[in-house]
């Protein structure tokens, strides 16, 4: 089975949502028609970015770590380039280490 981490933002609030899901076509429908308690208020949301995993243990860790200060950062630093070329909506099929250098000299994913 496949499960997604994905990232919403909203122009409108400048806010940023981390989740995981495996079903990400109707948990995006769900975000975008208010049906999300934690997101209902600042609508609309944009896919910015999304991520798939084999199981839901690999993404769950994933999600852990762009909600931990770390990932927060990466997260700021990747909207702010993508103010800066213009994209809208990148979907990156990229890995953790792929994006953060700090991850390339793992051994293990975090």
């Amino acid at each position: 089975m496949k499960f997604f981490v994905y990232l919403i933002w909203s122009d409108k609030s400048k806010r940023s949502y981390v989740g995981q899901t495996q079903d990400i076509e109707n948990r995006l429908k769900r975000h975008k028609s208010g049906l999300v308690r934690s997101t209902k208020a600042y609508r609309p949301w944009k896919l910015i970015f999304k991520e798939e995993f084999r199981d839901r243990a690999e993404a769950m860790k994933k999600e852990l770590w762009l909600k931990s200060p770390g990932g927060r950062k990466w997260i700021s630093g990747f909207i702010e380039n993508l103010g800066e070329t213009g994209l809208s909506v990148p979907l990156s099929k990229t890995t953790e280490r792929d994006r953060d250098p700090a991850m390339r000299d793992r051994t293990k994913p975090a």
